[in-house]
């Protein structure tokens, strides 16, 4: 296990290489491909008693839209987080090997470095 200064400078190291944004861009684009996470969202729109209640008109496209998101952003937020979590934690998936390699080789590269100092950060 990694000591907190450990886990820091294993952080910056991956932000800095550009993995963080390599990691995000698979998450978001797991997302996208998630049918689970599409089916869940167009039955809340089917389900909606914004769009039931509103005939939607140019006028009244804002007004619709903001009502839309106020009732549907929680649960969507939620799903998806919930998705994300669990395509992040399943060994099974590309994106959990990812994540695990890039944190392994980040924390060999601080060891490595501390290891040419002569001891911890």
């Amino acid at each position: 296990m990694a000591l907190p200064d450990e886990g820091k400078l294993a952080l910056e190291w991956i932000m800095n290489e550009g993995h963080f944004d390599e990691i995000r861009k698979k998450v978001v684009e797991n997302m996208r491909q998630n049918e689970n996470l599409k089916q869940f969202t167009m039955q809340l729109l089917d389900e909606s008693k914004t769009l039931t209640h509103h005939e939607l008109t140019e006028s009244n496209r804002k007004k619709i839209l903001d009502e839309l998101r106020k009732e549907l952003e929680d649960k969507i937020l939620d799903k998806a987080c919930s998705t994300a979590f669990g395509l992040m934690g399943d060994p099974n998936n590309e994106l959990c090997r990812l994540i695990n390699e890039k944190v392994h080789e980040a924390l060999c590269v601080v060891h490595e470095n501390q290891a040419r100092r002569g001891g911890p950060a």
